[in-house]
């Protein structure tokens, strides 16, 4: 399968991709052509005869990836975040400086136990395991990309200044690759780097839940500044949570989009009610209540915050149903025993096929050849996360790093003795003799505590809490050794990646009624445009949009649009009759623009993405 990773501008394009960017005009157009390089630099170019439109509220509710709108980032802007926490250590005693040495602090005590290389720094691997550590710790977030997975495109795929647009999903290998890049001679990261890279991310965080919430403001038609009303910092609140926890496409909605989208989930949608008044809660205790771009701005990034624990109720439902299980034993219960569970206001759980299941490495072969689901696996797994608009994901929290942390604190290092970890972990605890047989295969007479045999040391000591290893590791990593894996060449795995990520948001959004139950709301589904030559799969992670004037909806009275609309009317029929060549027709038309022009404002959607396309081990133009 290809995929699309980068939109590049036609300007800056080499000679190989104008012949690519002539075929595939950047306005106007409503298909893509492509082109493939093969292995043997053979070009194949092809259309996707696929019409290219925005979705508008709750269209987008309904599509196969409702993220896909806010699946892109913008490397300029990761690149100036990046160079100003480079900048920033050299101003010393700034606020910036002081933010900077506060989450190195923070950093230090994790990045003390990490595996180090022959220089004493970290490897690529061992980076995206440290960020996620420390962002799964602090927020409860998972950062799209940092998975192994997110790294495969380093080996074939370089972003230069003409690239205007990469997917999230590959955000964090590209700012990786800008320290190594600025760290010089491919010895590794030191702490310093690891806080860059943490900061920079926090930044890319924040910066778009500015965006997204000044967007909505747009779109709902208030005005950024002055204050607000409770009713209207209710309706803004609630614009922005469809925006962060459903995709709704800013680019494509007007308010009245977003009215009849929170119609429909205000009737239909179990989950956003619980969400609302999740939301509604919050608010009571801020204090004092918000009631302008500020105040509402570090409200909703409270809830941002506290979004990870709001989903882990789910992860403790499906722990505790599992577990709950006669069949149980040692985490692991028959796949068989497994039917779908629903719960009040609550998205129904355990609703993979016995494949899908597989893929995620959430089953294993049991004693009698027949497939039982790991429970810590698949609960650490995709299907239990829920995606947002934003850098990141929400899954559930990883007991075992809890444990992990406490045997690192104890060791104050990357590996221990037996007798330190079995004293760390308490009594009660066996595989003595295992810990033994580790310590003496390493030859020092330690246990490396981020290996895969301890892995899977700690699986058997805590069944419930610490995950088995798997063979899934680059797409669905669990433990440290598979977040360190290396990330290999195969950029289907990215794919599958975003594939496991899209899927569980998409049943999210359909957990109430589907969309042809409430014909009242919901008409005319768009389709995801997904059907294609199965030789050639295409994955559109985000569809440009066809260049066309919209207008925006201003806030003047009613009978100015009627009266503009019916004089217009009045001057087509005028000029039918061959009257517009004379002068008095000429001076009205004139007038008529420059009424019209003074009543409303026009909008141009953004023109269509050049897209530059992959194949794993293949040239990129």
């Amino acid at each position: 399968p290809r995929m699309p990773l980068a939109a590049r501008r036609p300007a800056a394009a080499p000679a190989a991709a104008a012949l690519f960017l002539a075929l595939a005009p950047a306005a106007l157009c409503d298909e893509m052509a492509f082109v493939d390089v093969s292995s043997g630099d053979d070009i194949n170019i092809r259309s996707l005869d696929t019409q290219i439109k925005p979705l508008a509220g709750i269209d987008n509710l309904f599509s196969a990836d409702p993220m896909a709108s806010h699946d892109w980032a913008n490397p300029r802007a990761i690149l100036v975040a990046f160079e100003a926490n480079i900048g920033a250590w050299q101003a010393k005693g700034s606020v910036a400086a002081s933010r900077l040495e506060e989450l190195q602090a923070e950093l230090a005590p994790l990045y003390a136990v990490l595996p180090k290389n022959e220089h004493g720094r970290l490897d690529n691997g061992t980076v995206r395991y440290g960020l996620h550590r420390h962002f799964a710790k602090k927020y409860g977030w998972s950062v799209k990309g940092l998975e192994p997975a997110g790294a495969a495109w380093v080996r074939t795929l370089t972003v230069d200044p003409s690239v205007k647009q990469i997917t999230k999903y590959i955000a964090p290998a590209y700012l990786q690759s800008l320290a190594y890049d600025r760290a010089g001679g491919g010895k590794g990261l030191d702490l310093q780097w690891l806080t860059v890279l943490a900061a920079t991310i926090r930044h890319m965080a924040h910066t778009e839940i500015t965006e997204y919430l000044y967007s909505t403001m747009r779109a709902l038609e208030y005005p950024i500044s002055g204050q607000r009303q409770e009713h209207e910092v209710d309706e803004i609140v609630a614009g922005f949570l469809m925006v962060y926890a459903f995709g709704t496409d800013l680019q494509a909605s007007a308010r009245a989009d977003f009215l009849r989208e929170r119609r429909y989930l205000d009737t239909h949608h179990q989950g956003w009610n619980e969400l609302r008044a999740y939301t509604r809660g919050l608010m009571m205790l801020a204090s004092p209540p918000p009631d302008d771009f500020d105040s509402i701005l570090r409200f909703v990034k409270m809830f941002v915050g506290k979004y990870g624990a709001w989903q882990d109720r789910d992860c403790k439902l499906a722990t505790t149903e599992l577990t709950a299980m006669p069949q149980q034993a040692t985490g692991r219960v028959p796949l068989s025993s497994v039917k779908p569970s629903k719960h009040p206001g609550r998205r129904e759980l355990f609703t993979e096929t016995e494949d899908e299941m597989a893929e995620l490495g959430a089953t294993e072969q049991g004693a009698d050849g027949k497939p039982v689901v790991v429970i810590p696996n698949y609960v650490l797994s995709q299907a239990m996360c829920l995606t947002t608009a934003g850098v990141h994901t929400v899954c559930c929290s990883n007991e075992c790093d809890a444990l992990l942390e406490k045997l690192e604190s104890s060791a104050g290092a990357p590996d221990a003795a037996p007798a330190t970890i079995l004293a760390a972990l308490g009594d009660g605890v066996g595989g003595a003799e295992e810990l033994a047989a580790l310590a003496a295969k390493d030859g020092r007479g330690v246990v490396r505590l981020h290996s895969r045999e301890f892995a899977g040391w700690m699986h058997r000591a805590f069944p419930l809490q610490c995950p088995a290893p798997t063979e899934q590791s680059r797409v669905s990593p669990r433990t440290p050794d598979e977040w360190m894996a290396d990330p290999g060449a195969e950029v289907e795995d990215t794919q599958d990646l975003i594939g496991e990520v899209a899927a569980v948001l998409s049943r999210y959004t359909t957990m109430g009624s589907g969309p042809r139950d409430n014909k009242e709301n919901v008409q005319d589904v768009v389709d995801d445009g997904s059907a294609g030559d199965s030789a050639h799969t295409v994955i559109t992670l985000r569809p440009p949009v066809v260049a066309e004037v919209v207008p925006i909806k201003t806030r003047r009275a009613p009978w100015l649009w009627q009266m503009v609309g019916g004089v217009l009317q009045l001057v087509a029929v005028v000029s039918m009759l061959g009257l517009a060549r004379t002068a008095g027709s000429k001076a009205l038309a004139q007038g008529l623009r420059r009424m019209a022009g003074s009543s409303t404002e026009t909008l141009k959607k953004p023109e269509a993405r050049e897209v530059t396309w992959m194949h794993p081990g293949s040239a990129i133009i």
